[in-house]
């Protein structure tokens, strides 16, 4: 906004003058300046979502925002991003017909990503194509009543993208499991598509308390991104009801294709007292493919009842502690594999050491920088990013640096050894 930028500030300035303007302006006082706030409406100005405050406050701000962006659109040029003081910033994420603003601490480039999310949890509740083509028909149309009842989804994954480490590395954490075993389990998912039926199976999913243990997918179609397994996951979270019956519904996996819905196929193994869950994708639509998924559901858990990998499952597969390491300088760590997009995670870490990985994580990717070493009066943290992985470690504040080198050595010596078991090593394909 360089010439027209004295023109534009009268503008913004008149529109905030007015009465109505004024009132709107009374109202954002009312927000709260500590949260993160994540607003969605239409390309008409049309509210959609808000994750906090009441619904007068929010649709005013949204006016006011929806105003700002006309305003910057009618000049031919777009509104990203604007400093808003105190560390805090007002983020815009454009993609027809929605626009999504994120306001609150955080770089840009990082919020603009936890957008991207917002968007594609919305897409997995109504396709990309379906929001495009009622659109198309009605430019006012009402995408708050197409998603009602379900905004708990949007509300469960802001939660997630500010406790889950998965989300801004992209990548997903298994299960533990001894490597022997869930090989049996993949092997299991990828021999049970029948080649004499025609479900249309495209991928499958094993999760224990909704978290990964095995997956398995069609060769022929672009490998699954971490996102939408993500999103899958973040379905099983919030949707108890699914454990009550066989489920079938329609679900958009916006990074793999965003324009149309597959089918979801959900069901819970009851020898697994309901804590491990099946889903199985297809890309055919038809009633008839709900009776032949439930054969291969049905096919499935007798095998894993058969070889006794359900209770295997159920008393092997737990998550491991930071001492487990042997290491008793390293408060916490946190390990990535670039080959897989897999990370896993020791338990027991809190909001600080997360927010610290977070930031550590925004510089080491914003640069050629490849790692970085941050020492203050509470913790010593390192971050290191190579062509294979990214590791993330938490030292006490009086840790030299030459036990920082020695102590991630034998913990880098320490995962490959447990690699097999915290990773799936290795892709499975129908």
């Amino acid at each position: 906004m360089s010439e027209n930028e004295p023109e534009l500030e009268k503008d913004v300035t008149e529109a905030f003058e007015t009465e109505s303007g004024k009132k709107e302006i009374q109202l954002f006082d009312r927000f709260d300046p500590s949260l993160k706030h994540v607003l969605v409406f239409t390309k008409a100005g049309k509210p959609v979502w808000a994750r906090h405050g009441d619904e007068e406050v929010t649709s005013a701000l949204m006016g006011i925002l929806y105003t700002m962006f006309s305003i910057v659109e009618e000049t031919d040029d777009e509104l990203h991003e604007i400093e808003l003081g105190g560390g805090r910033k007002m983020v815009y994420y454009h993609v027809e017909p929605l626009i999504l603003v994120a306001i609150g601490f955080g770089t840009g480039k990082q919020m603009n990503f936890e957008l991207q999310i917002v968007r594609d949890q919305i897409l997995s509740l109504i396709s990309g194509g379906e929001i495009i083509r009622r659109y198309e028909i009605s430019s006012t149309f009402d995408l708050r009543r197409f998603i009602h009842g379900s905004e708990r989804f949007l509300h469960s994954i802001c939660d997630s993208i500010e406790t889950d480490p998965a989300f801004f590395l992209q990548s997903i954490q298994l299960v533990p499991l001894q490597a022997s075993k869930r090989d049996q389990i993949c092997s299991i998912l990828s021999s049970c598509r029948d080649p004499g039926d025609q479900p249309g199976l495209v991928f499958s999913l094993l999760c224990l308390d909704s978290r990964v243990l095995c997956m398995c997918q069609d060769k022929n179609i672009p490998k699954f991104h971490p996102i939408d397994i993500l999103l899958l996951l973040n379905l099983l979270k919030n949707q108890q009801s699914l454990k009550d019956s066989e489920v079938w519904l329609p679900i958009c996996l916006p990074r793999l294709e965003e324009s149309y819905s597959l089918q979801a196929h959900i069901s819970y193994i009851p020898e697994s007292n309901d804590r491990m869950c099946l889903v199985l994708i297809s890309n055919n639509r038809s009633p008839d493919t709900f009776h032949e998924l439930r054969k291969v559901k049905d096919n499935i858990s007798n095998k894993l009842v058969s070889k006794k990998l359900i209770h295997c499952v159920l008393e092997s597969a737990e998550n491991y502690l930071t001492m487990d390491a042997g290491i008793p300088q390293i408060k916490h760590f946190m390990y990535c594999s670039n080959s897989n997009n897999q990370v896993t995670v020791p338990s027991g870490f809190d909001s600080d050491t997360l927010a610290i990985y977070r930031a550590l994580f925004s510089m080491i990717t914003s640069g050629e920088v490849k790692l970085l070493y941050r020492s203050n009066v509470e913790s010593v943290n390192v971050v290191w990013k190579t062509k294979n992985f990214i590791l993330f470690a938490a030292f006490g504040p009086l840790v030299r640096r030459k036990i920082v080198i020695q102590s991630i050595t034998k913990l880098l010596t320490w995962l490959r050894k447990k690699e097999p078991d915290l990773f799936a090593t290795k892709d499975y394909y129908f």
